[in-house]
């Protein structure tokens, strides 16, 4: 009830609406009760009125629930109903907020379909357990039980249900708001420097697809491909996490430019952008063989240093053809000098390649390579290391 406390202390709140929380009526018993100490307006609600109540009030904002455990890719588990509550909330145009302690958060289970559901004793449903009503009127707290459906009924009674990660609006923490649930495995604690970023991913490729064929390169601790907030489609590239750092870079080289579906991953450490610049250390690879692409290019030029993007082979944009020559950038100018010394004359697809620093953008004649720039790469470096 945190939010709905912090709410009302505001004087944001004008009245709170609660179920009985079927079978057990923790909401009946507990909620209610907290929220008659707190002295917030409220009213108790049928589990099966809720769909109703959203029609008939339109000034309902939000349904915010509990989450026993959130799973990696923001599928979250709760209490029976809460899966009905988030789909009437999505149709009814209402945000569906998940409030969770972070040790709810289960980031080594992959998705809700992980989750064990535990299925309960049928009596919780056959028969109500309560007060007697006089004595509680007096004082007095009798226990009863009543039978409310006819001996020999069977009841199907599981504890807990899944919300998929996209019917929920945002997953709240003691730290704040986490997001959408779609993102929460991107923005959840992930370790940036054991994560991986994989691009060029086609629209088939899937949560589970993702892992399974990661898992190759090391344990997995989560995977998340982002999602378009209305067609719910991925974005074309998503992010792995690895248990260690050593893990993650051993995928990178094992996997990148790894074709699935037919298209080439594109592979690389999701924190190098804070680790790598592009310092100009480019080079241009000419006399190409028309069957080079830009994975055979990877694996002959990646042996000499890690590189700040993938290598690219230059193609007409009207017919697609290779046009010969292909450019590749490192992230040292220790590792494009070896490769152009290793390289340069080289025999590749049974054509002589030739291997050069390339020339600057807006800059005539002018190649990469400079003392200038190396002066500029070793500044950088330093600051780096000092930092």
């Amino acid at each position: 009830l945190g939010i709905v406390r912090s709410l009302h202390a505001q004087g944001s709140l004008d009245r709170v609406y609660f179920t009985e929380t079927r079978p057990y009526n923790q909401g009946a018993r507990l909620t209610a009760y907290e929220l008659l100490t707190e002295e917030i307006p409220a009213q108790l609600v049928c589990d099966s009125a809720v769909s109703a109540l959203l029609r008939s009030d339109p000034m309902i904002r939000a349904i915010i629930v509990g989450a026993d455990r959130v799973a990696a890719n923001g599928d979250t588990a709760n209490k029976i109903g809460t899966y009905q509550l988030a789909i009437t909330a999505r149709y009814h145009g209402c945000q569906f907020i998940v409030a969770a302690p972070t040790t709810s958060v289960d980031l080594h289970t992959k998705s809700g379909a992980d989750i064990v559901i535990e299925e309960r004793d049928e009596a919780e449903i056959l028969v109500q357990t309560g007060f007697e009503r006089q004595g509680v009127l007096e004082g007095r707290l009798e226990r009863v039980e009543v039978q409310v459906a006819p001996v020999g009924t069977r009841a199907w009674n599981p504890s807990f249900d899944v919300t998929p990660a996209e019917l929920i609006s945002a997953i709240v923490t003691e730290r704040g708001n986490r997001g959408s649930s779609e993102r929460m495995a991107q923005k959840y604690e992930r370790n940036q420097d054991a994560s991986i970023y994989v691009g060029n991913l086609d629209d088939r490729v899937t949560d589970e697809l993702l892992w399974e064929l990661m898992v190759q390169a090391g344990p997995v601790v989560g995977v998340h491909l982002p999602k378009d907030r209305v067609t719910q489609s991925t974005q074309g590239y998503g992010f792995v996490e690895f248990q260690t750092e050593a893990d993650a870079q051993y995928a990178v080289q094992v996997m990148n430019m790894v074709k699935l579906f037919g298209k080439p991953m594109r592979i690389n450490m999701s924190a190098q952008d804070r680790r790598t610049q592009d310092i100009g250390a480019k080079l241009f690879i000419g006399n190409l063989d028309p069957t080079i692409d830009d994975k055979l290019l990877y694996d002959t030029f990646g042996t000499f240093g890690p590189m700040v993007q993938m290598p690219h082979c230059a193609r007409d944009q009207v017919s697609g053809n290779a046009r010969g020559f292909a450019f590749v950038s490192y992230a040292s100018f220790e590792a494009a000098d070896a490769a152009i010394q290793a390289m340069d004359g080289q025999y590749l697809a049974n054509k002589q390649i030739n291997v050069q620093y390339a020339f600057k953008k807006d800059a005539k004649g002018e190649r990469h390579g400079s003392a200038a720039e190396r002066l500029l790469a070793a500044q950088a470096q330093k600051n780096d290391r000092t930092l």
